[in-house]
């Protein structure tokens, strides 16, 4: 998609603005929500995951029993929240879910005290 961004930067400036504004300001328009939906896809460079059945980016860990997770996807498939909450009201399903997020600088309480654990253990 970088591509088609530099591409329509190029022709807005390229346009003749006297003669073509409304041109100019609709590709300006475009390269502004095509690079909002670029950045809105992006996955962490270190987690690089998206959704097996969207393909929206998988940033968040969420985390369901096993024996409703096996009645709704395979066990090693990866699926967002809005996924996963379709398949259950699709299954007629419902399910209590823990959320995770461990970033560089916001992390989860819950991955703090499983190294607490792990540490402990070592």
């Amino acid at each position: 998609m970088s591509e088609l961004i530099k591409e329509l930067h190029q022709a807005a400036r390229g346009c003749d603005f006297m003669v073509m504004p409304s041109t100019a300001g609709y590709i300006r328009k475009a390269v502004v929500a095509l690079e909002q939906a670029q950045r809105a896809a992006r996955t962490r460079p270190d987690y690089d995951l998206t959704c097996d059945e969207c393909g929206a980016p998988h940033w968040i860990d969420t985390s369901i029993p096993s024996a409703i997770w096996n009645q709704i996807a395979e066990p090693h498939a990866m699926l967002c929240m809005l996924c996963i909450d379709e398949r259950l009201k699709v299954a007629g399903l419902t399910a209590e879910a823990e959320f995770h997020f461990c970033g560089e600088a916001l992390k989860s309480k819950l991955y703090e005290a499983l190294e607490i654990v792990e540490d402990r253990q070592t």
